[in-house]
């Protein structure tokens, strides 16, 4: 489907908007091997891996070598000018001809080796821009919504699909195969590598990956998947078991739902992150569970499966309208398994919306 040109090209504009009051005359979005993949495609809609994007004033070009040219002239929605090799040398080259003396640079995708070369082979001053290019990519806008929600809509339909597949003595790479393949023939894209799918005893492990273990009878499995549409990602986690869900385990899934519906209570424009963790930490506490939540209650997501605002008992970030956040409490018993429930949610300024649309069963149960 594809976004606008007229979106790239209006993130584009407000970039340098932000640059010029920092009192930067340019920036450089710098990508090798995908380093800066997710800010290149952001501002240009090229997919491609590798390329540097200029803007200095009305000067906006996207440079790419040889393997991208072509792909570049027809996703780019800025200018696009290809170099047969020495992409970083003749991105140096053009800023220092257009008198830049003070360059933008993302330091935190940026690695030590190509600033020391840019500082090398140019005469002007790098400095951060990190924080603004988080900051510009927060608030997602109404396009940027859909294309997540559409991300949640083929997750839920890949997932019901694979369900309807699994077979107990089914190992967990297994299952997780069927999930990819699922994802792909809907027509979307797995968020990240490999998924999590950690059954029985492994499900106390929060990042167990899919193994050779079996998946048996009456064991608790959590699958932690994502899925990418145009660009954008969901993030969600599912539990399911063939049979009886064992009593200790159906007790935990019921803490978590409460702790999950709990911090809902709070999910809204100006809401501490913080305190949406301690909401959750505390229901759990009243189950006697709190010490086995042992992650963050949930993030933002956009281009990025982890990005700004962090929901944990150390974060500052107060939520914001347009923000897209993930919920995502869960408890982990060593020896006995884990249950987690995420699902994704748009903040509003008066509560939120819900663009995950699963069942709401803590544990399916599959006969």
């Amino acid at each position: 489907m594809g976004l606008p040109r007229r979106v790239f090209e209006g993130r584009v504009e407000r970039l340098w908007r932000s640059c010029s009051e920092m009192g930067l005359d340019s920036t450089a979005i710098v990508s090798f091997d995908g380093s800066d993949r997710a800010n290149l495609y952001y501002l240009t809609g090229f997919t491609g891996s590798t390329g540097v994007l200029v803007v200095a004033g009305e000067h906006r070009v996207l440079l790419v070598d040889g393997r991208y040219a072509e792909q570049a002239s027809g996703e780019s929605a800025v200018p696009v000018m290809g170099v047969g090799s020495g992409l970083l040398r003749a991105a140096v080259g053009l800023l220092s001809d257009l008198g830049c003396r003070s360059v933008g640079l993302n330091f935190d995708r940026v690695s030590l080796s190509v600033a020391r070369r840019m500082e090398s082979q140019g005469a002007f001053e790098l400095r951060d821009v990190s924080s603004l290019l988080k900051g510009l990519r927060r608030r997602k806008a109404p396009e940027e919504v859909s294309a997540i929600e559409r991300a949640c809509a083929l997750a839920e339909e890949a997932l019901r699909r694979a369900l309807s597949r699994a077979r107990p003595g089914m190992r967990e790479v297994e299952f997780e195969a069927i999930l990819q393949f699922e994802v792909r023939a809907l027509g979307g894209e797995p968020a990240w590598g490999s998924f999590i799918v950690a059954s029985g005893p492994r499900g106390s492990m929060p990042h167990g990956r899919a193994s050779a273990r079996e998946i048996g009878l009456e064991e608790v499995v959590t699958v932690d998947f994502g899925v990418r549409v145009d660009g954008y990602v969901c993030d969600v986690t599912r539990n399911f078991c063939f049979g009886r869900v064992p009593f200790r385990m159906a007790e935990v899934s019921r803490a978590v739902m409460e702790a999950h519906l709990s911090s809902l209570e709070l999910l809204r424009a100006g809401a501490s992150a913080k305190e949406l963790f301690l909401r959750a930490q505390e229901v759990l506490k009243g189950f006697g569970l709190s010490d086995h939540f042992v992650h963050s209650l949930g993030h933002g997501i956009g281009l990025d499966v982890h990005e700004d605002p962090l929901l944990s008992g150390e974060s500052e970030h107060v939520l914001e309208e347009g923000d897209v956040v993930t919920i995502e409490p869960g408890v982990y018993l060593e020896g006995l398994g884990g249950v987690r429930i995420e699902d994704d949610y748009l903040v509003l300024e008066g509560g939120f919306r819900r663009l995950s649309r699963f069942w709401d069963e803590p544990v399916t149960v599959l006969e």
